[in-house]
């Protein structure tokens, strides 16, 4: 989706298996990473698609939850732990995210309306 990166979990990837990665740094995001993945549920790929002339696209964006602040502050603790590996991220928020697609205790996954804050929004 145009305006859209990958979000912090694809830069994450990218930094931990970047050679260049300081090996106390690739520890420290593994540590962040184990973290989310046993307290955030991962999404099936087909709660981002939606059919336009009859083929499925991915144009789901992923938003935390406003109360779900143990997921944000390890979020944001993941965005210096990047930072420092030279990776920056940009934070949005929003209480219009568009459609929502997916949603549990802590995120949701929606298509973005043409006002929904992305990247270059």
């Amino acid at each position: 989706m145009h305006g859209v990166n990958r979000g912090i979990f694809g830069v994450t990837y990218d930094a931990s298996h970047n050679t260049e990665t300081p090996t106390y740094l690739q520890d420290a995001i593994r540590r962040e990473v184990n973290w989310f993945c046993e307290y955030l549920p991962t999404p099936n790929e087909h709660f981002f698609e939606v059919r336009s002339r009859k083929v499925m696209r991915a144009v789901g964006i992923c938003w935390f939850k406003s109360d779900a602040r143990d997921m944000i502050c390890h979020a944001f603790t993941l965005k210096a732990l990047l930072a420092e590996c030279g990776y920056f991220i940009t934070t949005k928020g929003t209480g219009n995210p568009g459609q929502i697609l997916y949603q549990d205790k802590f995120q949701i996954i929606a298509k973005p309306r043409k006002t929904t804050p992305t990247v270059w929004g």
